[in-house]
């Protein structure tokens, strides 16, 4: 079997936030696009990346903060600490380092522009697809 890498298997052009947006706008944006992760960037340059984990702790901290009522920006909440790896890739060692750093995204870029996202639930539906025995959609 020809290795997998992690372009064949990722979300091409993923759905993207800029730095200026709210915690509640990245909640909205991941209810329309029934979406878990988003790249946060600035320009060109990925900054960081926000689950809906993250979103729904901070919009629930911020729910019982009596200081402000506007939502908190999404740069305070989003990992700076990014998982970021090259589209040629070998799918088995974004699986492995997904699993040991407990993350759930993966960035894919080239040159530092944002390619796509590789999820966990994009694991789940690449093996869902190679346990039925049906091509996986190669780039």
């Amino acid at each position: 079997m020809e290795e997998l890498l992690i372009k064949h298997v990722m979300t091409a052009v993923p759905i993207q936030l800029s730095v200026g947006e709210t915690v509640q706008t990245a909640l909205g944006v991941m209810q329309m696009h029934e979406v878990r992760h988003l790249p946060i960037v600035d320009g060109q340059e990925i900054i960081g990346v926000v689950s809906e984990r993250d979103l729904l702790s901070a919009q629930s901290t911020h729910e019982h903060s009596e200081n402000d009522n506007d939502s908190p920006m999404i740069t305070k909440v989003c990992s700076i600490d990014k998982y970021q790896v090259e589209p040629d890739t070998p799918l088995a060692n974004v699986l492995d380092e997904m699993a040991k750093q407990h993350i759930g995204s993966a960035l894919i870029s080239q040159g530092g522009m944002l390619l796509g996202i590789f999820t966990a639930t994009d694991a789940c539906r690449f093996w869902a697809k190679h346990l039925r025995g049906e091509k996986v959609n190669q780039l």
